[in-house]
């Protein structure tokens, strides 16, 4: 699972609904701080790539994303997220609202953790990719196993302080790829939502929830022996401003986010 972990709309809609709850009832809470709002990806050459801009729910949780491709084949689209008890599905839609794709079913435990993910999209079907993740009593995700197609693998991910330290990832086919995880001592902060962005922008909500900044990640393989180091800027409120990746001093990308704060 070579992941990084910091490593994830302009549309919304808004339906009209009578007012059935009796005189009294109290509303959904209203949000107060700051939470993300978009994401903008730029590659090496600083270019933008890929934004993606965040609504939310009045419970907070994602409501959907509007996701702009900034390059070739510029296919902007819509993820939205539909809430049901233990369940999330999700549901893309292309800009011009002409084609859906199922999307990803997502199930949750008691704690609104992410335990499984069922991925069916138009090019395979559900079942052939899905996800699967385990916590332990700190409520620290340790175990994940995975599927595509027929390659499936094991991740054990060892924590300390709060963060994922060690990634031991063993293959089906008997290969085994370690990442070895870096932090420094600034609190991990991207307003009222925890998760890595990475998580967001895929999900609408966390897997892997580190407490402190990733400075770098050494993945070793048969094949690789590399190491990502990761810069920060933060606002006045402590909160990431921009992620930049990079290996061997030369940049691979630049995440920039910005917040709504109320």
């Amino acid at each position: 699972m070579q992941k990084v972990l910091i490593i994830f709309s302009s549309f919304l809609l808004l339906l009209w609904v009578p007012s059935c709850k009796k005189p009294g009832t109290p509303g959904p809470a209203k949000f107060t701080g700051c939470r993300i709002s978009e994401i903008a990806e730029s590659g090496s050459d600083t270019s933008l790539k890929t934004v993606y801009r965040v609504y939310y729910n009045d419970d907070g949780t994602v409501h959907n994303l509007f996701v702009y491709v900034m390059q070739a084949p510029y296919t902007n689209y819509y993820r939205y997220f539909n809430y049901s008890s233990g369940r999330i599905q999700t549901r893309t839609v292309n800009a011009q609202q002409t084609y859906s794709d199922q999307g990803d079913t997502i199930l949750l435990d008691a704690q609104n953790r992410i335990v499984s993910i069922r991925h069916s999209y138009y090019y395979y079907s559900y079942n052939q990719q899905w996800d699967d993740y385990f916590y332990d009593s700190t409520g620290n995700m340790y175990l994940h196993n995975g599927s595509g197609y027929s390659n499936v693998l094991t991740d054990y991910v060892s924590w300390q302080n709060g963060d994922p330290v060690v990634d031991s990832q063993e293959t089906n086919g008997g290969q085994l790829n370690m990442t070895y995880y870096t932090y420094n001592d600034t609190l991990y902060n991207t307003g009222n939502l925890t998760a890595a962005l990475s998580d967001l922008e895929a999900y609408g909500r966390g897997i892997y929830t580190p407490r402190h900044l990733l400075t770098q990640a050494h993945v070793v393989t048969p094949f690789d022996d590399s190491v990502k180091t990761y810069r920060y800027t933060l606002d006045t409120g402590g909160r990431i401003s921009t992620v930049t990746e990079s290996i061997l001093g030369h940049v691979t990308n630049i995440r920039r986010v910005g917040y709504e704060c109320q």
